[in-house]
C-alpha cells in the first residue's frame, strides 16, 4: 500500500513539473486559465494529503495488526515447546519419605538395694538373701545371666521375662567355709534390659572358728624308766 501510494505522488508531481514547464514556455499568456490551474492543482494535492494520511493510518493499523498476530504465534510457539520437552524429559520423582523406624520397647531393671550387709557370722554359715527389683521399662525385662566372683557364693535369677511393672529377685546364697574376716562378693547380672549391667554386693564379717585344744590324759604318759647306780 506504501509503495502504491509513493508512485501517485511521484506521478502527480512529474505531470505537475511537466506542465509548469509547458506554461512558463507560453511566458503566461493566459492568466485566468493558470489561477484556475493552480487552483485545481492546490485540489487535487490536498485530496492526495488527505488520501495519504488515510493510507497512513490504514498502514499503521496493519502494522499494529501484524504485531499483535506475531506476539501470539511467539507465545503459541513457546507454549508449543514447553509442552513437548514436558514429554520428552520426564518430571523426576521426588524420593520418597522414609517412615521412622519405631523405637524397640526396652524393659529397665531397677533395684532396690544393690548392697545386703548380713553382720557377723561364724565361719561355715550360710546367707540367702534376695535382691528385689522391678521392671521399670515399656518392654518385657529378661534376666540373661549372674555371676559372682568366688565359688562361695551361688546366685540364682529368674528364666521367664519379667513384664512392665513387676517384680522380680536375684537369689544368692553365700556358703562362708573357710572364710574369715571382712567379705564383699559381687554378683554381675546381665539384663536385655536398662541397665544392661548391674553389681550386687554383700558385706560381712565371718568370725573364725576358735582352734581346740589337745586335752592330755595322764593314763596315756608312759613312764620313764631310771636306772640308780651304787
Amino acid at each position: 500500500m506504501r509503495n502504491s501510494v509513493e508512485i501517485i505522488i511521484f506521478i502527480f508531481f512529474a505531470v505537475s513539473f511537466s506542465f509548469i514547464s509547458c506554461k512558463s514556455d507560453s511566458q503566461h499568456s493566459d492568466a485566468p486559465n493558470s489561477q484556475k490551474e493552480e487552483t485545481l492543482m492546490s485540489n487535487q494535492k490536498a485530496a492526495l494529503e488527505k488520501e495519504t494520511a488515510w493510507d497512513g493510518d490504514i498502514e499503521s493499523e496493519m502494522v499494529k495488526d501484524t504485531i499483535e498476530d506475531a506476539t501470539e504465534l511467539i507465545v503459541d510457539i513457546k507454549e508449543e515447546k514447553k509442552l513437548t520437552q514436558e514429554k520428552i524429559i520426564p518430571a523426576k520423582k521426588k524420593p520418597a519419605k522414609k517412615k521412622p523406624k519405631a523405637k524397640k520397647k526396652l524393659g529397665k531393671i531397677v533395684f532396690e538395694e544393690k548392697e545386703y550387709d548380713f553382720g557377723k557370722i561364724n565361719e561355715g554359715d550360710t546367707i540367702t538373701h534376695k535382691f528385689m527389683f522391678t521392671n521399670q521399662g515399656n518392654g518385657p525385662l529378661e534376666v540373661l545371666s549372674a555371676d559372682a566372683t568366688c565359688g562361695c557364693t551361688r546366685p540364682s535369677f529368674p528364666f521367664i521375662p519379667v513384664a512392665p511393672g513387676e517384680k522380680g529377685y536375684i537369689g544368692v546364697e553365700y556358703i562362708s567355709i573357710t572364710k574369715e574376716g571382712y567379705q564383699k562378693p559381687e554378683i554381675t547380672v546381665k539384663s536385655s534390659g536398662s541397665p544392661e549391667l548391674t553389681t550386687l554386693f554383700l558385706t560381712g564379717y565371718v568370725t573364725p572358728k576358735p582352734k581346740e585344744e589337745t586335752a592330755v590324759k595322764l593314763d596315756t604318759i608312759i613312764p620313764i624308766k631310771t636306772s640308780n647306780k651304787k
